[in-house]
């Protein structure tokens, strides 16, 4: 994989503050990451000089949800396309979330985990390329990231990832990659400042490494919801996220961005396979209806980074 070397993003004055809330997976990255953390398991083996691991096969925490969730659709999924409808279905995933997260749990997949463990995983996913963040995030980052953010903005993560290290573990891996050296201390003290919100995995700098528990009770749009922040005049809530997950945030911000890498001719179609069975109509981010429509579409993040760009 050709690494590019970038230099150390240089920080703008925003003539609005802003708030700027990304979504990890299918978002800040180009793919889920959830099979990527179910590597981590290897990585304590591995460090402990044993067999592979008897822990269950991560495809039989899958099924089970994937059942659960069937199930489950088939008794609640609405039959119209009302907002509020969907939004009291989305809300009422948080049961089956909460069960797969129980399986995981008391099976001791993770126990004995460590960050460095998790780190592992996330140098070698960087490496590989498997874990990829989109076009155009480290020019949004470079906007508030730096030894000068822009004051009274902020950058920050929401996610229902099982892990917050694993995010920002991934963060850094690829800053290493992209970030001119020089530069480059200065940009992960910064970094390290940015706020991430997700779940964990319990006790991962324990000395024993992990309970094998997951922590935490972001799990659907509605938990996602109650974390966004309060609305204000004297900040500008910028959300960005791509899946039905993230349907309330978009919803709420204004504007709220909905990534779709896919030709514009197919937007409404896709909009209609994520956001099933709601009607969704989402304007190309930067037309200007601001104010009138307050959910657009990017296929990239360098779209939000212009967007950002032109309130400068």
């Amino acid at each position: 994989m050709t690494t590019p070397i970038i230099p150390t993003p240089k920080p703008k004055k925003l003539a609005q503050p802003i708030h700027l809330i990304l979504d990890w997976d299918g978002t800040l990255t180009r793919s889920d990451t959830l099979s990527v953390l179910a590597r981590i398991p290897e990585a304590r083996d591995k460090r402990l000089g044993k067999p592979r691991s008897s822990s269950p096969d991560w495809s039989e925490f899958t099924k089970a949800y994937l059942d659960d969730y069937s199930k489950h659709k088939q008794a609640h999924y609405p039959s119209t396309a009302d907002p509020e409808a969907y939004s009291q279905w989305l809300a009422s995933l948080k049961a089956v979330e909460q069960a797969s997260a129980k399986r995981i749990s008391d099976s001791a997949f993770f126990k004995g985990c460590t960050t460095a463990d998790v780190d592992n995983v996330a140098k070698t996913a960087i490496e590989t390329g498997e874990v990829r963040l989109r076009k155009g995030a480290f020019g949004l980052f470079g906007l508030f990231v730096g030894p000068e953010p822009p004051a009274g903005s902020k950058l920050s993560i929401l996610s229902v990832n099982f892990s917050e290290t694993f995010i920002r573990r991934c963060l850094h891996r690829v800053s290493e990659r992209l970030v001119d050296p020089a530069g480059l201390p200065v940009f992960l003290e910064a970094l390290s400042r940015v706020e991430i919100r997700a779940n964990e995995i319990e006790g991962l700098d324990d000395p024993d490494g992990s309970s094998g528990r997951l922590a935490g009770s972001l799990q659907t749009a509605a938990d996602k919801l109650e974390n966004f922040p309060p609305a204000t005049n004297a900040q500008k809530v910028i959300y960005v996220g791509d899946s039905a997950t993230d349907y309330e945030c978009i919803r709420r911000a204004k504007p709220g961005v909905w990534i779709c890498d896919c030709p514009q001719n197919r937007v409404v179609e896709r909009a209609k396979e994520t956001f099933k069975p709601l009607d969704c109509t989402m304007l190309p981010l930067g037309e200007g209806k601001e104010g009138i429509v307050d959910s657009f579409w990017a296929r990239d993040l360098e779209a939000v980074s212009k967007y950002v760009g032109a309130l400068l």
